[in-house]
């Protein structure tokens, strides 16, 4: 399976995803970029049916506490090496021992966010 290209986190756990915006994601070149509250990236390497994610960066901007929550979960699934599992809707599911994020394809494009790291 390939994963590339940009997706939004539409569920962290199991439990859908609540925020003002999209939460961003995007897999290129062997890293990882996106926004939740913070734009982030890091190193995301793809075998086979895993990705293997490097130390992951953020800018350390403040948002609403039950944000900040929110992009501390998705920060803590960005770890170490995840199975991921494609659905024939197009949704991909990234799980490990750190949890599981749900993802899906943007429904009508998202923001770049390599161009504002």
């Amino acid at each position: 399976m390939s994963l590339s290209g940009p997706f939004v986190i539409t569920a962290v756990a199991g439990e859908p995803v609540s925020a003002p915006h999209p939460l961003e994601i995007e897999f290129a070149d062997g890293t990882v970029h996106g926004r939740v509250v913070n734009r982030y990236s890091g190193a995301a390497v793809v075998e086979g049916d895993s990705v293997t994610f490097g130390a992951v960066a953020a800018t350390r901007m403040a948002g609403p506490p039950e944000l900040m929550a929110l992009e501390d979960s998705v920060f803590r699934v960005l770890s170490g090496t995840l199975e991921v599992d494609s659905a024939e809707d197009g949704s991909v599911t990234l799980s490990g021992g750190s949890g599981s994020l749900t993802l899906a394809p943007p429904a009508d494009g998202i923001e770049d966010a390599s161009s504002a790291l």
